[in-house]
């Protein structure tokens, strides 16, 4: 390049203005990224599981993350015979907090995140399928929830009213149904459907056999054939196989329990009856039910004119209690979430 010293220092002039400047490009007035908090240090306001956490160093985040994991870790509980009722009982899962992956992401948080820890779920080793097969009467006795079950093969004039209340209450419930009902009324069993749906708390279906026989009294094959016989008439209708079978009034032998498990489903009784097909006053039902329910109960009952008048009664006393309303297949899952539909057996 020519030129003498006066040149050389224009030049450099130059450069200095256009690093100041920032470059070549055109400034866009954009706001500078959120500063990342020191390598090892916690970015400020960053919370996680309610406790905060902001501008500590990875060590003191991970002590708060510890004691976070001493209240929330839970031994898992194995499913057992109850040496009262002889029932099956559903193991409860487990719960364990993850404390390094949780400060991974306490410490990748952008300022004033709010977060939640990071847990495993920790399964049983014991499962209902893992015991001989016999009769559910009640969920863990541990999980503070309640499911009603509506046996269905007959009561078409109180459904609708049932539907209503359950809709406005928003709660969840199992409908159990008899097969051949089902068939000779569909357009209540897409009402149950869509109810659920339409109230944000899908209702669950159980298997009631395909007509109301005397279970104590049928063979395996005759089980077999009644339960897959009401599985095909239920999923064609609901959309999804149901995950338990109750027999019509409670009847079952060791054929009925073994046809019940080899077409995947648990036998499943109630821990707590309305008794409302004897159609008491609807407040002696309430008060019942209301006054009797605990944790795990399967409180059973039926398409009645006294039922659907204390229905709401019913819900709301027990919720008054501190229990949670789920359906039958949420309150005997381990972890608290349904399993898949089981195939529908041929």
């Amino acid at each position: 390049m020519r030129g003498g010293p006066a040149s050389w220092v224009a030049v450099l002039a130059m450069a200095v203005i256009v690093l100041v400047s920032g470059g070549c490009g055109r400034h866009t007035g954009a706001p500078a990224p959120a500063p990342r908090p020191a390598q090892g240090h916690v970015a400020t306001g960053v919370r996680v599981g309610g406790q905060s956490v902001g501008g500590m160093t990875a060590s003191d985040a991970a002590a708060v993350i510890r004691g976070l994991a001493a209240d929330a870790d839970r031994m898992p509980r194995d499913a057992y015979v109850d040496p009262n009722t002889h029932g099956l009982v559903p193991g409860v899962a487990g719960v364990r907090l993850n404390v390094a992956a949780t400060l991974r992401e306490v410490l990748a948080a952008r300022r004033d995140a709010d977060l939640s820890p990071i847990t495993e779920s920790l399964t049983p080793a014991v499962n209902l399928s893992d015991l001989p097969p016999a009769p559910i009467y009640n969920g863990s006795p541990t999980r503070p929830e309640v499911a009603f079950v509506i046996n269905v093969a007959w009561g078409e004039p109180y459904i609708p009213g049932m539907l209503r209340t359950l809709a406005a209450e928003r709660a969840p419930v199992t409908f159990c149904l008899v097969g051949r009902w089902a068939e000779a009324h569909p357009d209540l069993v897409r009402a149950m459907v869509t109810a659920g749906q339409h109230a944000g708390t899908p209702y669950a279906f159980c298997n009631h056999g395909y007509r109301d026989h005397g279970w104590a009294l049928l063979s395996q094959a005759q089980a077999y054939a009644s339960i897959t016989a009401a599985d095909r008439v239920i999923s064609g209708l609901t959309g999804a196989s149901p995950l338990y079978f109750s027999p019509h009034r409670g009847e079952f032998n060791p054929a009925v329990l073994a046809a019940s498990r080899r077409t995947g489903h648990d036998l499943v009784l109630w821990s707590l009856d309305t008794i409302d097909w004897k159609n008491p006053p609807a407040a002696e039902m309430r008060e019942r039910i209301v006054s009797r329910a605990r944790a795990g109960d399967i409180v059973l009952m039926h398409p009645t004119a006294p039922t659907e008048q204390a229905l709401a009664g019913m819900i709301q006393g027990v919720r008054a209690k501190g229990l949670k309303l789920v359906t039958l297949d949420t309150l005997l899952a381990s972890n608290g979430t349904p399993g898949r539909s089981n195939p529908v057996a041929g």
